[in-house]
């Protein structure tokens, strides 16, 4: 909440000294006069490189092009909660309980959705179907779900499965490379062969981290800001 509130805090204080500065702020009603059927709930945003807005909520996932909204398609992904990353190329992808999958145009011009849950290894068959992130990278897309990862190669058309022994309780990405924290506090990143273990954080007393906070991605991984529910750890 303190985060949060100091953001505001900047933002106020940066227009206060820029009058250029633009803030849109989209209410509900916004999107619910193009498309009737939203939910005022979002739980994921991403950008375009077009600058289209994609948001997912319990409707299902919209997208805004700058003057209308529109509810996408979305296969046989439950609609809340679901997760989006869009890559270099400007390709969305999506994932949530039961289905992931990337969007791409069909004839007319309209994004409809491509699942990859024929790609699934056998290795995955035992595993449940649940995205809880997911992560663009230059060369493939990461789906992480609660104890596996699972990587898109979209050059090979191939889906690579890799599971974690403990639960994952955070994920980020840093210089372009995934990085995991698991239950236990054991840290990785994820390579073409496996996960690789980086260190052990003991997190006494506190419970795991909800949110894991790189420093700049120019610099090497040496510093990380662990977010707990009632504490901050750097």
């Amino acid at each position: 909440m303190l985060l949060v509130l100091a953001g505001n805090f900047l933002l106020s204080r940066l227009g206060a000294q820029n009058s250029t500065l633009h803030l849109q702020n989209f209410l509900p009603k916004a999107y619910k006069e193009d498309v009737i059927s939203a939910s005022p709930q979002n739980w994921d945003l991403a950008q375009g490189p077009e600058g289209n807005i994609y948001a997912t909520n319990f409707s299902g996932i919209l997208e805004y092009d700058g003057s209308h909204w529109r509810l996408l398609d979305h296969g046989k992904i439950k609609s809340a909660p679901s997760f989006i990353a869009v890559d270099a190329a400007g390709t969305l992808y999506a994932g949530g309980k039961g289905d992931l999958g990337y969007f791409r145009p069909d004839a007319s011009g309209n994004l409809t959705f491509h699942s990859l849950k024929n790609d699934l290894p056998a290795a995955f068959e035992k595993q449940t179907l649940d995205v809880q992130d997911i992560h663009c990278l230059e060369q493939a897309t990461y789906f992480v779900g609660s104890d596996w990862v699972l990587k898109w190669d979209p050059g090979q058309k191939q889906l690579s499965y890799y599971p974690s022994q403990t639960n994952i309780t955070v994920n980020f990405v840093h210089a372009g490379q995934l990085y995991v924290l698991t239950k236990g506090g054991s840290f990785y990143t994820l390579h073409a062969s496996g996960w690789k273990a980086l260190d052990t954080f003991d997190f006494q007393p506190f419970p795991s981290p909800i949110l894991a906070i790189p420093q700049a991605e120019s610099s090497p991984l040496n510093k990380l800001l662990l977010v707990f529910p009632d504490a901050l750890l750097w």
